[in-house]
């Protein structure tokens, strides 16, 4: 199909034009990449001059540690300080400081401080890291680190702020969609803290479980899964629970089936010989005397008590069944990984307060920096 004369003229026009602006375009471009280049060439001379004032101050034999931290001002010789500098009583001025979270998580052992360079072994120094608020290694070979490089918390990216928050929240029962909503932080890196405070607490509690003493009552309990469609997975695992009414103590344990050849073994393992044992009528538990250990039961097709004798209950151990539940399902719907989250809920048990909310997230806390620092140390034998 022909065109006209002026139809031509006007797309002439427009490709004259078009060509136009793209040399504007191309020219504009080549500038930006020019002065991006600039730029980069002089952060690298930055960089340069930074880290070698570091060296120079890391080294300095004459170097005197000042009454208080001065903002963006480099510190060195800091481990001594690190470890004595005074941190707010208050949880949540520590939360939101990056640098008191530095040093809380020094102080508590949460982060174990180095003293030699991995790659020339000579002794290093620790220094403030102005940028990020937290602490440096420098050693005279030229490397230069973060203080949470090289320890378990480094695969997740985080902060020490960040990761102290998320310790916290965690260990108060936060889901993790609210903990990925409130901090703004991908699932994959929320579930590395996560794992690592589940793993500690759940060796932890399996080596130092003391044996049950005086009287222990005993029950089993299904936790139904969420089963998805178009799945042949079983919908429920079967627990085996035994609660200590002395200490208030409690283990659960996952079982295949509720045999006596399964749940016996678990009584044996769990409770000193002679314990007093408390339970239902279910037909595993008829052959304990045998073994030594003295039973009564209650029937619960009747009573909830026995009314011979009230001490005759298994009310402790079904309250138990009803809190677990509630506070594993609120972090894993879906139950995986449930026998360290078992774990999780029998060691938070025993630091369980009614009245005092503030005092039970302090000892939460306490508590698991003394069993991260020596799942730390387990670590670095296993390494060795």
């Amino acid at each position: 199909m022909l065109t006209s004369p002026n139809q031509a003229k006007a797309k002439c026009v427009h490709c004259f034009a078009s060509t136009y602006v793209k040399n504007d375009l191309l020219t504009e471009a080549k500038t930006n990449i020019n002065q991006i280049e600039i730029l980069d060439k002089q952060e690298q001379k930055l960089k340069k001059k930074y880290h070698t004032i570091l060296k120079r101050c890391a080294f300095a034999d004459d170097f005197t540690i000042p009454a208080s931290i001065a903002e963006g001002e480099i510190q060195c010789q800091m481990m001594t300080y690190a470890l004595k500098q005074r941190i707010p009583s208050s949880v949540f001025q520590v939360i939101t400081n990056n640098y008191y979270s530095s040093c809380f998580m020094i102080q508590t052992g949460l982060v174990q401080l180095k003293t030699q360079c991995p790659q020339c072994s000579n002794k290093v120094r620790l220094c403030q890291n102005p940028v990020l608020g937290d602490f440096d290694y420098i050693c005279k070979c030229g490397e230069n680190w973060n203080f949470l490089d090289r320890t378990p918390w480094k695969e997740c990216g985080f902060n020490s702020q960040r990761i102290l928050t998320i310790i916290i929240m965690f260990l108060i029962g936060c889901r993790d969609v609210e903990m990925k909503k409130i901090l703004n932080i991908y699932p994959r890196q929320l579930s590395h803290v996560t794992n690592l405070v589940k793993t500690a607490i759940s060796e932890h509690y399996i080596k130092n479980l003391p044996k049950f003493r005086g009287v222990v009552e005993i029950d089993e309990s299904a936790f139904k899964l969420k089963k998805k469609p178009g799945t042949t997975r079983s919908t429920e695992k079967w627990v085996f629970g035994l609660y200590e009414r002395e200490r208030k103590l409690v283990y659960m344990e996952i079982v295949k089936n509720r045999v006596a050849t399964t749940l016996v073994p678990i009584i044996q393992k769990i409770c000193e010989p002679g314990t007093t044992i408390v339970s239902d009528q279910w037909a595993s538990y008829n052959k304990l005397p045998d073994y030594g250990f003295p039973h009564y039961t209650v029937d619960h097709s009747r009573y909830f008590v026995n009314p011979h004798s009230r001490e005759i209950h298994t009310q402790d151990i079904e309250i138990s069944w009803g809190w677990a539940k509630y506070e594993i399902r609120r972090q894993n719907r879906c139950l995986f990984d449930l026998q360290k989250y078992l774990h999780l809920y029998c060691w938070k048990r025993q630091f369980k307060e009614y009245q005092d909310k503030v005092a039970e997230v302090a000892m939460l806390l306490k508590a698991f920096c003394a069993i991260f620092k020596e799942y730390q140390m387990g670590e670095k034998k296993v390494e060795v």
